[in-house]
């Protein structure tokens, strides 16, 4: 009878013990999901950026005890579900496969970094070691995304705060990635502290030396230090933004620039020829209005004559006339023949005397969509993006500096506008401001022209050039170089926006005693990302270091038992 009882008994709390480890799991699977989600929210349409601030928080309550196998699947699962709600208008020009694809590819840097940091962090005992090391992980692997395979710098954590112009001025110094630093470091110590947090008794002696002290006990204040410290950072950060807001009328700049932009909100349907002509009627004539207003520079779109404006003598010939009628400079996105059926993605400037005066050619191509990768490596996907349309287009070889008067700018077109090295090597050549010329039409009503447009925020924070955008369908509008948005129009609806820009003053060595002009961010590039990789790798190595410390400890230990 008592042998079962105790069988009973064994049964009953194995079954205690399977039933708590299923609701753990579960627990952290539900965790993982619900950062997924907030991450979602962060981002344009929602634009909760508030929420980015606590979004990883349940991420690492759901790793926090984690072998680092198990981590990388609750990272992966965090990265499927926030991208597959933050890309899914991705199905809109590729198939359902192609969103799952790209999902799985941008969630492995989240699982890389939940791997990463329980490995490492099981190795170092030191609070501030872990709460370092988590933000310079996370803005290490950001980078490697925005640089690998031709880059992907989409949605980093960093972009969610484009609306939080006081702590993105940041960007000057660091680029977008001392804003994800801030908000992962903020993520980090409040999970900490949730898990950490201390018993208001604390143990027996400190609690009574503290008393006779009239101090908080020392493990409260161990445990607090991380966090007053973080919020310092933060704090000072937002501060510093507010200062330099307030101040940023005192700035001299070389001289300003009258620009009028067009929307046409013409739909991919422009690209059947019984539309292209009703197109450039549309174009023509909210031109002429938005000239009654004097701008120097009329900016179309993208793309805004669907055809080879040098080889279309009709479109030329009128839009030549156009600029020598309106006695303005007008910037014209369009194609180019680059020969054998393939083209070039450009930008032309024609003069008030109606010639092309500038051409610029994009550079950096849409993987998939204007160009193929590793098409000699993989040709039956060649051929896959071949028959849905994509990869006609050929690379541009310069970055084009264009002149109106003296007053110099650079043309990002489309998706360039995302890569901040980019941007920098423009300015670095003496653009004063930047122009964005994109046609988002195919994305139809979703948050994807808003996330596009919500990246020259950054753009012009870092070099502290004013953002020209000019978008088919929207969003266009002006940004200054605090990364304020001055005007804008909303997506499909045809409309104009006139704006007068204050452009950098030109680039040059400093005189004795003058302030530089080039950022920080704009002189030395991703400098703070650089310095994040070098940290993160010296945690790695450290860790290592002390877990073969540890085994060849363990292994002295048996040995003497022995």
């Amino acid at each position: 009878m008592k042998g079962v009882l105790i069988y009973r008994d064994v049964v009953t709390t194995t079954s205690f013990v399977l039933i708590e480890d299923k609701i753990v799991r579960y627990r952290s699977m539900f965790l993982a999901i619900l950062s997924g989600i907030l991450l979602i929210l962060i981002f344009p349409r929602a634009d909760l950026e508030f929420i980015a601030w606590i979004a990883l928080v349940p991420l690492f309550l759901a790793i926090r005890g984690k072998s680092p196998k198990n981590a990388f699947g609750l990272g992966l699962l965090t990265g499927l579900v926030s991208f597959l709600g933050i890309f899914y208008w991705i199905t809109i020009v590729a198939p359902l496969i192609g969103l799952f694809i790209l999902a799985f590819y941008l969630a492995l840097y989240i699982a890389l970094f939940c791997f990463l940091y329980t490995l490492c962090t099981s190795h170092i005992s030191h609070l501030t070691s872990h709460i370092l090391f988590a933000p310079c992980l996370w803005v290490s692997l950001e980078y490697i995304r925005s640089v690998f395979l031709s880059g992907f710098p989409w949605a980093l954590i960093g972009h969610s705060q484009y609306l939080n112009t006081p702590l993105i001025q940041i960007s000057e110094f660091t680029g977008v990635y001392g804003v994800s630093f801030l908000i992962v470091l903020a993520n980090v110590t409040i999970a900490h502290l949730i898990t950490d947090h201390p018993s208001p008794e604390g143990s027996g002696q400190d609690l009574s030396r503290a008393n006779a002290r009239g101090r908080l006990p020392i493990t409260v204040r161990r445990k607090s230090l991380p966090v007053v410290i973080v919020v310092i950072i933060v704090g000072a950060c937002f501060v510093y933004g507010k200062l330099i807001l307030r101040t940023a009328h005192l700035i001299p700049r070389n001289s300003e620039l009258k620009v009028g932009i067009v929307q046409g909100n013409i739909g991919i349907e422009k690209w059947h020829e019984i539309f292209r002509q009703e197109a450039m009627d549309i174009h023509i004539r909210l031109t002429e209005e938005v000239a009654e207003e004097g701008p120097e520079l009329i900016v179309w779109s993208e793309t805004a004559t669907a055809s080879c404006l040098k080889h279309e003598g009709g479109d030329l010939a009128r839009l030549s006339n156009l600029a020598r009628k309106l006695r303005s400079h007008l910037l014209i996105g369009s194609l180019d023949s680059a020969g054998q059926g393939r083209y070039y993605n450009s930008a032309f400037l024609i003069s008030p005397k109606g010639n092309i005066t500038c051409q610029y050619n994009k550079v950096h191509l849409v993987p998939f969509g204007e160009v193929i990768p590793l098409r000699r490596q993989i040709p039956f996907l060649a051929r896959i993006v071949e028959r849905l349309g994509g990869g006609g287009f050929e690379p541009g070889e310069e970055l084009t500096i264009f002149d109106i008067d003296g007053k110099k700018f650079g043309v990002l077109i489309c998706y360039e506008g995302i890569f901040d090295n980019l941007v920098r090597k423009f300015v670095k050549k003496g653009a004063g401001f930047i122009v964005n010329i994109t046609n988002d039409a195919w994305y139809r009503r979703t948050s994807a022209p808003y996330q596009h447009f919500s990246f020259s925020v950054f753009r012009a924070v870092e070099n502290r050039v004013p953002v020209v955008r000019a978008a088919n369908t929207g969003v266009s509008g002006f940004i200054d170089s605090y990364g304020r948005i001055r005007k804008d129009l909303d997506i499909f609806i045809e409309g104009t926006l006139v704006d007068k820009i204050r452009l950098k003053r030109q680039a040059r060595p400093p005189k004795l005693g003058e302030r530089r002009r080039e950022t920080l961010y704009t002189r030395f590039g991703n400098l703070f990302a650089y310095l994040c990789l070098g940290l993160s790798g010296l945690f790695l190595i450290g860790a290592l270091i002390r877990k073969k410390l540890k085994s060849f400890s363990q292994r002295l230990i048996r040995l003497r038992r022995k």
